[in-house]
């Protein structure tokens, strides 16, 4: 068992492609500052479950695999913002305002860090995932690729 977080990706629905859809909309976010994780591209995912399946077909267990490093909501599409607007996806970036959860509420009660630990994947299976950064540099490129033709 492989248990993760805050995965995204180039399609479906997803904080990133919200995340940019609200930026084309709207002159101003507010995203909540208050809750810390892990943004893992799914490409990621799938890809260390393939090699981790293919290290040790016979394990038995569970695991966190999530990306390198943490931030918040906010931090997070600060970061979007950056590399879509590097990348062309975005022509300009809205005004970002951090708001603590309480002032968004919503239907499933979300934890303050959400941060998962994978020392323990990385030790069994030789693998740990990059920086967050890295990923979303991929995940935004590859958006922008798929814009462009």
């Amino acid at each position: 068992i492989l248990r993760t977080a805050w995965v995204y990706a180039a399609r479906g629905q997803n904080f990133l492609r919200t995340a940019l859809k609200l930026a084309r909309e709207r002159e101003e976010i507010r995203i909540v500052n208050d809750q810390i994780g892990s943004p893992t591209p799914a490409r990621w995912l799938a890809g260390a479950t393939a090699l981790a399946l293919a290290r040790k077909p016979d394990a038995n267990g569970t695991w966190h695999v999530v990306a390198d490093g943490e931030c918040s909501w906010h931090e997070f599409a600060m970061a979007i913002y950056g590399e879509a607007l590097v990348a062309g996806v975005l022509a300009k970036t809205p005004k970002l305002i951090g708001i603590p959860s309480q002032e968004f509420p919503t239907k499933a009660k979300r934890p303050a860090y959400s941060r998962l630990d994978s020392s323990r994947f990385a030790r069994d299976f030789g693998l740990r995932l990059p920086d967050w950064r890295v990923g979303l540099r991929e995940v935004v490129g590859e958006i922008a690729e798929s814009q462009a033709g």
